[in-house]
């Protein structure tokens, strides 16, 4: 048995049987070793803040490519009333001093607290950025409101849907050929806690 099978199994076995369904990858130089408990080949899964690895990939690409620069306010695309001199470095490193989550969060129509950003949009996204008092001297704090707007602002840069900056910058480079934004029928259902 390879070390990667064995890191494989022993991260499946650890979690408890309070998960429905889990895939656990382990990247080696041997390559790609898999483990599965409660799904199959095709299902999909939410990816959740890994998107924050994702959006930092497009931000990257878009650097190297000369569409956008580290130092870039946001107002450049935003309307960022006060604080539109934060840059797109900032909100990638997560020091903006922006908070966790939108202070209107809870403001889209439709707003689910088990998935609080399905219905948030870019208008409500653009109106807590105007209104939300940042931190001037910020330490980092992660935000994903910071990388909502991130997203948002590359979008707007690039002139390109952020689903297509995906695609284009992360899942056809990276090989993930099932993966897609938004929802999906075949999404495994998770569980809370």
């Amino acid at each position: 048995m390879s070390r990667a099978r064995s890191d494989a199994d022993r991260l499946l076995a650890a979690v408890d049987g309070s998960v429905a369904a889990i895939v656990v990858g382990v990247a080696s130089t041997d390559g790609v070793t898999r483990a599965a408990r409660g799904a199959v080949t095709g299902d999909r899964f939410e990816f959740g803040s890994i998107t924050k690895t994702m959006t930092a990939q497009v931000l990257a690409s878009l650097v190297l490519g000369g569409t956008v620069s580290l130092d870039d306010p946001i107002e450049s695309w935003l309307d960022a009333g006060s604080n539109g001199s934060i840059t797109l470095e900032q909100l990638a490193r997560h020091c903006s001093g922006l908070p966790r989550m939108a202070p209107n969060a809870d403001d889209g129509v439709g707003f689910d607290e088990l998935d609080p950003y399905a219905a948030y949009t870019a208008d409500l996204a653009e109106a807590a950025l105007r209104e939300v008092e940042v931190d001037r001297a910020p330490s980092p704090l992660y935000s994903n409101f910071g990388y909502q707007l991130l997203g948002l602002a590359l979008e707007r840069a690039s002139g390109t849907p952020f689903e297509e900056l995906l695609k284009a910058h992360v899942f056809g480079p990276f090989g993930l050929v099932t993966a897609s934004l938004g929802p999906h029928p075949d999404l495994v259902q998770g569980l809370k806690d």
